[in-house]
C-alpha cells in the first residue's frame, strides 16, 4: 500500500532540495501543492540550472498568480515555456528585465518566449562595436558626469550604464555596457 501511495508534500521538498539543489525555503513552497510541484518537476528536470528555475517559479509565477488571483492550471504559461525564456537569458539573447515583460506576456497569452522576441525586436545587443557607439556618445553628452566620475564618484557608472540603455532603448547587454564605460572612463 505504501509503494502505491502518492508522493508526500514533504517527500517532494527533501527530493527538490536534494536531486536539484535547491533551499528548503523554496522546496517547501514548491511542494505546496500537487500541480506546483509538478510544474517545478517538469521546468527543473531537462533544465541546467534548477536553482533558477525555482526562483522564477516562487518569485515572477507566484506573484503573477497572486495578482490575477489565478490558479496555476489557470496560467497558459508552460514548463517547456519557462526553459526556453531561461535559455534565452542564459544564451544572452535577452536580459533579465526583458525576460520579466515577456514572461508575463507569456502568462497571459501562451506564446512562446522565442516567438514574442522575434515579434518585437527584442534581442539583446551584444555587439561590441555598436555598443561601444553608444557609450561614446553618452560620454560625450554628458562631460560634467564624466569628470565627476574620474574625480572619484564611481556611483556614476550606474547613471552612464542606464543613458546607454536608453540610447539602445534597453537592448544592450548590460555587462557589456559595464565593461565598455569603465574602460572609456579610465
Amino acid at each position: 500500500l505504501r509503494a502505491e501511495l502518492p508522493e508526500l508534500p514533504m517527500e517532494k521538498a527533501r527530493r527538490f532540495v536534494n536531486d536539484y539543489g535547491i533551499s528548503q525555503a523554496d522546496a517547501e513552497i514548491l511542494s505546496d501543492t500537487v500541480e506546483m510541484a509538478d510544474f517545478f518537476d517538469a521546468t527543473a528536470c531537462d533544465y541546467r540550472d534548477p536553482k533558477a528555475a525555482a526562483n522564477w517559479l516562487t518569485g515572477e509565477l507566484l506573484r503573477l498568480l497572486n495578482a490575477s488571483s489565478m490558479e496555476l492550471s489557470q496560467a497558459k504559461v508552460t514548463p517547456r515555456g519557462v526553459r526556453e525564456l531561461l535559455d534565452l537569458m542564459d544564451s544572452g539573447v535577452i536580459n533579465r528585465n526583458t525576460g520579466k515583460s515577456i514572461f508575463e506576456e507569456m502568462f497571459n497569452t501562451g506564446r512562446g518566449a522565442r516567438e514574442i522576441v522575434t515579434e518585437k525586436g527584442l534581442e539583446q545587443v551584444s555587439d561590441a562595436g555598436a555598443i561601444e557607439v553608444a557609450v561614446e556618445r553618452v560620454i560625450a553628452a554628458h562631460p560634467g558626469e564624466v569628470e565627476r566620475y574620474r574625480g572619484g564618484e564611481a556611483k556614476l557608472i550606474g547613471f552612464f550604464v542606464g543613458r546607454v540603455m536608453r540610447e539602445t532603448s534597453g537592448k544592450a547587454n548590460p555587462g557589456l555596457v559595464n565593461k565598455l564605460l569603465k574602460e572609456k572612463l579610465s
